[in-house]
């Protein structure tokens, strides 16, 4: 895990497992436990005026060894984009609250992980601060919300325990119509800082929304996504940021908006549990959601619509210490 210990051994293992994960990076909410799908973009809420395009990168600090920087401001950040410096004009702290929606797949080749998706839940809404916001909804051959965000962990944790017996039957994963619904409610929130974690298999064989309709609506809230992927194979990532509308799989959404990659490692075994793996890395992109800064800034020429635009943020010059996404589709 991430968390700060006194003991060295655990210290040591705590940066093991972020350098690990780092080098995968590369109107109204719907009702609860109703179906969902996506609707047109609606102006989105947040806190500043929202009348100048505004470009929302979330991005985390760390330093040689893997450890969280914490305290920085605004002036600690250099952004590029389209290799022209953009000051920050609107800054959020990593200590500032959370809005984090865990969209989980229950489609029935998930059904060997149900134990440890159930804990996986369980332990990310404990390891998030009394303030942070959460929400929860699976997907399958359809999208449904099971809590609306709430800052009430307790609530999140024990309705995916009392799962109904319609779990683990589907053939098919909406998997883009679930991001569309977690961008959806993310816009809504009030809480800048705003992260998904998906938890499932690879793959999209049921949804309606498009991919380019997806990358476009990322772009517009300045969400991170982040996933535990248990496919039995890593996904070939095929295609680069400037092939827009070319996301297939989750590898490819996670990489493009610079979030964390947990994927399945190729057998289960001795040293391996499968349970505690799935606990462990949501647990873990949990943690490193909580220390994440936002920052806001006005492109002086925004790209045409539907094109990619590259980003680079930096601390002193060095954008190893940063973890950003490295562009956006407008």
């Amino acid at each position: 895990m991430w968390y700060a210990h006194n003991n060295q051994g655990m210290r040591a293992a705590t940066r093991s497992s972020l350098l690990l994960l780092l080098l995968s990076f590369n109107a109204f909410l719907p009702s609860e436990t109703t179906a969902w799908s996506p609707q047109p973009p609606q102006e989105r809420g947040g806190g500043f005026n929202a009348s100048v395009e505004m470009v929302r990168v979330p991005v985390v600090a760390i330093d040689e060894e893997g450890v969280f920087v914490t305290g920085l401001d605004k002036g600690s950040f250099e952004i590029k984009d389209g290799g022209k410096d953009h000051a920050v004009e609107f800054f959020v702290s990593d200590a500032d609250p959370v809005a984090i929606g865990i969209l989980v797949d229950i489609s029935e080749g998930m059904k060997p992980y149900a134990e440890g998706v159930r804990l996986a839940i369980e332990q990310a809404s404990n390891s998030l601060r009394p303030d942070d916001e959460i929400f929860l909804a699976t997907y399958g051959s359809k999208v449904t919300m099971l809590t609306k965000p709430t800052v009430n962990k307790l609530q999140v944790a024990s309705t995916f325990t009392s799962a109904d017996s319609t779990y683990w039957q589907a053939t098919d994963r909406a998997l883009y119509d679930a991001i569309e619904l977690g961008l959806s409610t993310l816009e809504r929130s009030t809480y800048e800082k705003r992260s998904l974690l998906v938890i499932g298999a690879d793959g999209d064989t049921a949804s309606n929304a498009g991919e380019l309709m997806v990358q476009q609506h990322i772009h517009r809230v300045g969400v991170t996504i982040h996933a535990v992927v248990l496919s039995q194979r890593k996904t070939q990532i095929r295609n680069t940021p400037s092939r827009v509308n070319r996301l297939q799989t989750l590898p490819e959404i996670v990489r493009y908006t610079g979030g964390l990659l947990a994927q399945r490692p190729r057998q289960w075994g001795r040293y391996v549990d499968a349970t505690g793996w799935i606990q462990a890395s949501a647990t873990d992109i949990t943690t490193y959601v909580k220390h994440q800064y936002l920052l806001h800034y006005a492109p002086q020429n925004p790209p045409r619509p539907g094109t990619w635009r590259s980003i680079r943020v930096a601390i002193d010059g060095n954008p190893k210490k940063v973890r950003a996404r490295s562009g956006y589709v407008r």
